[in-house]
């Protein structure tokens, strides 16, 4: 049966996490019209920046007309903001190039203006976009960049997020011990600044590399000190809990605990559903069959699986089809098995 271990969303532009909150995009909306001149710039940046992560078209449109407005007044901290904006609105499109272009032009002006930490945040969305495009040499390239920039700068904060981002590389090439160790060193740098969202991102994933190697009670110890942990400032936060239940379900899968198993899975599958993670939606729904196979609970099962494969030709995920439906036919087989008996 097909069991898939998620990592959860990492770390936000702090930035973007302070305007999104600050910013109601209706409200930002009504005082936008009619605005002018530098009150209108600051209020596009403000909407794109409010649109980060809920509207990937909107933070793309506002960012472009405030790019024009800046150009036009020469102001080139809030030209840079601009284009960081539309990169983030292009990187959630999965329109890699037009992110590239838009994070290389913000990070030449933020280095202009020596605004480090916003340099910082453009190298490392940089490695972000290689990382989606599954090109981990370059992503890694990238995060080691913004590492050095960090360490350079002082700036304990960017080091630790640098240093994750690296251990999550390490992860996809299946360098775990290299991974924990890029994790572990992260940890320590955000129990120093007491930065309890990123500490319960980085026990995340720390438990999943003790899963990976096959440790299920370590992974579920941290696992667990994780959602102890988590911080609810947007919908990323409830996704990154949702993610983290469902792994917590795949740990007590692998110790045979299946009652404790599918708890987990009602637990996280409402929160995905809630934040429109469809990834997670289909990978809670073909866990939860895989459960009630364990169980020999065929026909719910077959409910489960069914649902899970609507999700999948809805996101044209081939391997994920696949896989599902080889899932459907052996559990069709036993059921005939069963009705032998």
């Amino acid at each position: 049966m097909l069991f898939r271990r998620f990592l959860v969303i990492f770390f936000l532009s702090a930035a973007i996490v302070a305007a999104a909150a600050s910013g109601d995009i209706a409200d930002l909306e009504k005082k936008l019209t009619g605005s002018s001149g530098n009150a209108r710039l600051e209020l596009l940046n403000l909407l794109a920046a409010a649109c980060n992560n809920q509207d990937a078209l909107k933070q793309i449109r506002y960012g472009k007309e405030a790019l024009a407005l800046a150009r036009q007044s020469h102001d080139r901290r809030q030209e840079a903001q601009a284009l960081f904006y539309m990169g983030g609105g292009y990187l959630d499109r999965n329109e890699s190039q037009d992110a590239i272009s838009s994070y290389s032009q913000a990070e030449k002006l933020f280095e202009e203006l020596r605004l480090t930490t916003k340099q910082f945040d453009c190298i490392k969305n940089i490695g972000s976009v290689y990382e989606n495009m599954g090109d981990f040499a370059k992503a890694q390239e990238y995060y080691e960049q913004a590492l050095t920039l960090a360490r350079d700068a002082g700036f304990e904060k960017g080091m630790a997020v640098a240093t994750s981002y690296i251990g999550i590389i390490h992860v996809y090439q299946s360098e775990l011990d290299k991974a924990l160790a890029c994790f572990f060193q992260a940890l320590a740098i955000q129990e120093k600044l007491g930065d309890p969202a990123h500490i319960a991102n980085t026990k995340s994933y720390i438990g999943t590399v003790y899963a990976d190697l096959g440790n299920h009670e370590k992974a579920l110890e941290y696992y667990n000190q994780s959602l102890a942990l988590a911080v609810y400032r947007d919908k990323k936060d409830l996704a990154n809990t949702a993610i983290t239940l469902s792994n917590i379900g795949l740990e007590y899968g692998h110790l045979k605990k299946t009652q404790e198993s599918l708890a987990t899975y009602n637990d996280a599958l409402p929160l995905s559903e809630k934040v429109g993670d469809k990834n997670n939606v289909g990978r809670v729904l073909d866990s939860m069959a895989g459960a009630y196979v364990d169980l020999k609970d065929y026909e719910r099962a077959l409910r489960f699986y069914m649902r899970s494969l609507d999700i999948w030709r809805e996101t044209g995920s081939p391997y994920l089809i696949s896989s599902t439906t080889t899932n459907i036919g052996e559990l069709y087989i036993y059921r005939r098995e069963k009705n032998r008996l």
